[in-house]
């Protein structure tokens, strides 16, 4: 994913508590739980119903590198990991590796690192680090005294007894060594491991953003096999206007989540020009492509929830559009026609989703804002029943009817 474009949106303001209502459909409650995150990702819930959210961190000033999108980022360990368990906020784990821009003296754009958490069946938390550089550049951090880098494109393994976390699958050697690492800006191979999802029969799968394929391991935390996802022909593309990128664009995927019949669902946020519309979600079984749902815009999350899909869009304008950055949106898809549905508008630049057993929404909002990201929590509020509705009405019309004699 390009990291720059990441960093130069504009955050939106968000009302932190309220009541929404889309034309003709349903009302939403909307309340902020938790706050003062540090480009917070992707979250999940615990069997025992706790919620934890990612936090990639700011950073730091520690060695520097030049990423795929060609911006001078820094080291630092500034990422953590945070839970959200009885109404109470707690920062559980520190110190995770993170690499971002420090622009004008102060990190924290752009920022890599802590991107994604998922539980697998047994209760087993898995996270995943992200990177946006290349294999040797890595080394390079590591060689310059940054030891925790090693970590930087990783599956890292969390043990809550003692709140520490150990890598387990190495996405970004995996990509070095199977000449996966994807082309960038700066003409340099890339590996951005950015999202995963515990498998039920064992292992997890991982999206790379910036090799552009799934990868799959076992569970015994080998990286047993791969899908690559191709480019995607560019229609807006013109040979005498560089503005508008090249023939093809690439996928970016930003997610991924099983369904009960062992498809995974792949949401893609799309490379440049981040064509409106121009987005997909693909579905890979036994490791083929199968089909995708297609009519997206810069999606950074998909969620399977008792029969449908749930999809976050980052931006509706797309990330280059000329009218600046559009608002974030939750989608609700069906698998099999794609048709979509918009459930919540108004996101500020949402970067992951998780849905509760209360069936509520949980979204990290302001997701490219270090120190001030949030979750919220959307959930429909229901509407009367007829009953309820008729016998209000004819309670209202019997008051009246009393104050007029």
């Amino acid at each position: 994913m390009n990291r720059q474009i990441m960093m130069t949106l504009t955050l939106a303001a968000l009302t932190a508590a309220g009541t929404a209502t889309l034309a003709g459909a349903q009302s939403f409650s909307v309340q902020t739980i938790m706050s003062g995150l540090s480009n917070p990702r992707g979250l999940a819930f615990a069997p025992d119903g706790s919620l934890y959210v990612t936090e990639a961190g700011v950073g730091g000033f520690g060695p520097s590198f030049e990423d795929g999108a060609g911006v001078t980022v820094s080291y630092g360990e500034t990422g953590g990991l945070s839970r959200w368990l009885n109404g109470s906020q707690t920062r559980l784990i520190n110190n995770l590796p993170s690499v971002a821009d420090r622009a004008n003296g102060a990190p924290g754009g752009g920022s890599g690192g802590l991107t994604g958490i998922t539980f697998a069946p047994n209760g087993t938390a898995y996270g995943v680090i992200n990177f946006g550089g290349e294999f040797d550049q890595r080394g390079g951090l590591i060689a310059a005294g940054a030891t925790k880098a090693a970590q930087l494109g990783t599956v890292v393994q969390f043990d809550f007894g003692t709140n520490s976390f150990t890598s387990v699958a190495d996405i970004t050697a995996y990509a070095k060594a199977n000449n996966l690492q994807g082309p960038t800006q700066t003409g340099r191979p890339e590996s951005n491991p950015y999202g995963l999802t515990a498998l039920k029969g064992g292992g997890v799968a991982v999206v790379d953003a910036g090799g552009n394929f799934v990868a799959i391991t076992n569970s015994a935390n080998q990286v047993i096999s791969h899908v690559k996802l191709p480019n995607y022909p560019n229609l807006t593309f013109n040979p005498n206007n560089p503005a508008t990128g090249g023939p093809t664009y690439q996928a970016v995927p930003t997610s991924i989540v099983e369904g009960p019949d062992g498809t995974l669902y792949v949401s893609e946020l799309g490379g440049y020009p981040f064509t409106v519309g121009g987005e997909h979600i693909t579905m890979i079984k036994n490791g083929v492509i199968t089909g995708r749902l297609n009519g997206f815009t810069n999606l950074m999350d998909v969620e399977y929830f008792e029969g449908n899909l749930y999809a976050l869009q980052l931006d509706t304008n797309g990330l280059t559009g000329a009218t600046g950055p559009g608002p974030g949106q939750l989608l609700k898809i069906n698998p099999l026609t794609g048709v979509s549905t918009l459930l919540y508008n108004g996101l500020s630049f949402p970067g992951g989703l998780a849905i509760g057993a209360d069936h509520a929404f949980y979204v990290t909002n302001n997701s490219v804002a270090p120190g001030f990201g949030s979750v919220i929590r959307i959930q429909e509020v229901p509407e009367p029943g007829t009953f309820a509705l008729v016998f209000g009405m004819l309670g209202g019309a019997a008051f009246v009817l009393r104050r007029r004699k």
